[in-house]
């Protein structure tokens, strides 16, 4: 997810905006509980906290 993330906010994000959290299931196809219950494991995090902090990262 973390490849998926960073090179989506540096080669669509200007021009897609910012990935959704289907987009995210869709494009990485996997099911969203797998993924939801995988980051909030790892990292105390809904998708859609994850998705925007990536943004705000790579924003800044």
């Amino acid at each position: 997810m973390e490849k998926f993330l960073n090179d989506y906010m540096v080669n669509n994000a200007a021009k897609d905006g910012i990935p959704t959290v289907q987009f995210t299931f869709d494009a990485l196809g996997v099911s969203p509980g797998y993924l939801s219950g995988m980051l909030k494991s790892i990292t105390g995090e809904i998708t859609q906290q994850h998705i925007h902090n990536k943004l705000i990262i790579t924003a800044k």
